[in-house]
């Protein structure tokens, strides 16, 4: 059997070199990190796969850079003109702000370890992912601390960034 040996780099060098590949059109398979995301994409368990996305809408999860070098892997929660509000599902309050120029990727699928993939384009993923966004966010909170107790996540694995 082949080595596979791990190289770890900084996010800026990694996701510059990720938005390179999807301005050429290609599909880009990339781990997570941070728990923002939850509990639709976990942290250091899933892996998504990103396509090049020109005209984001809302409800899409999406590869931004928010500020030079700072990437976050977040859903749409809004558009204004030429920019868009960023927001992770696990994110109660918390939103960030890019010119959707700045835009590069859009999740198409999440990988489990298992090698289930979820599409997220699929009506029954898009139903549950704006039924979550609905929810009031007091119900998240109560929702997202049981279900990190449920899989023992620490409750500080919420302070990493994503990606």
């Amino acid at each position: 059997m082949k080595e596979v040996s791990k190289v770890i780099l900084p996010n800026a060098d990694l996701l510059g070199e990720v938005v390179r590949l999807l301005k050429e059109d290609k599909e880009v398979i990339l781990s997570t990190k941070g728990a923002s995301m939850m509990p639709f994409i976990h942290t250091n368990r899933d892996s998504v796969m990103l396509v090049r996305c020109d005209a984001p809408k809302v409800g899409d999860i999406v590869l931004g850079e928010i500020s030079k070098g700072r990437y976050v892997l977040h859903r749409v929660a809004a558009i204004d003109g030429e920019t868009a509000t960023l927001q992770g599902d696990g994110n109660l309050r918390g939103t960030e702000r890019c010119r959707i120029s700045r835009i590069s990727g859009k999740v198409v699928q999440i990988i489990r370890p298992s090698g289930k993939t979820i599409d997220v384009t699929s009506a029954r993923f898009e139903r549950c992912s704006r039924r979550w966004v609905r929810l009031p966010r007091l119900l998240r909170r109560i929702f997202l601390a049981l279900y990190r107790r449920m899989l023992g996540i620490p409750r500080n694995v919420y302070q990493i960034p994503n990606i």
